[in-house]
Parts: structure tokens; C-alpha cells; sequence
């Protein structure tokens, strides 16, 4: 029976450990998940003023709506697939 006790003891204290754990990284989740959010806000309004910029020098054509400022987007990588 003693070591039923301290098998128990062990269990509740990993089970402890590992709900921490899962707020701690349900909240930083949550946390990146709005600044991506404010990342690709960002990334919107500076593709148009860039586009609106490139359209007021006469470059728009060149460039075709910054169809190459595209082409250094960041890609972001999930579960090794990357996502444009």
C-alpha cells in the first residue's frame, strides 16, 4: 500500500507540472498569435504605401503592383511546411 501512496504522490506532482506547462504555452500561443496578427497588418499597409509610392514615381508598371517586393516575404514554418 506505501508505494501505491508514493506512486500517487509522483503522478499528482507530473500531473501538476504538465497543467502548468499547458497554460503556460496555451497563453504564449495566444500571445504570438496576436502579434502575427499585428505583423501581417503591417506587412498589408506597407505593401500598399510601397505600391502607391512606387505608382506615384511612375514605377508601378516596372514593378507590376510590387509583385517583386512579394518575393522577399517571410515565409512562416508549421510543422516543417512553410506558409507563405
Amino acid at each position: 500500500m506505501k508505494k501505491n501512496k508514493v506512486m500517487e504522490k509522483y503522478v499528482a506532482a507530473a500531473l501538476e507540472g504538465y497543467e502548468q506547462n499547458y497554460a503556460g504555452i496555451s497563453e504564449a500561443i495566444t500571445t504570438m498569435e496576436q502579434q502575427l496578427s499585428t505583423y501581417k497588418t503591417q506587412q498589408s499597409e506597407m505593401l500598399k504605401g510601397i505600391t502607391e509610392m512606387k505608382e506615384l514615381l511612375g514605377l508601378a508598371k516596372e514593378d507590376e503592383a510590387g509583385e517583386n517586393v512579394k518575393s522577399a516575404n517571410l515565409k512562416i514554418v508549421n510543422d516543417g511546411t512553410a506558409i507563405e
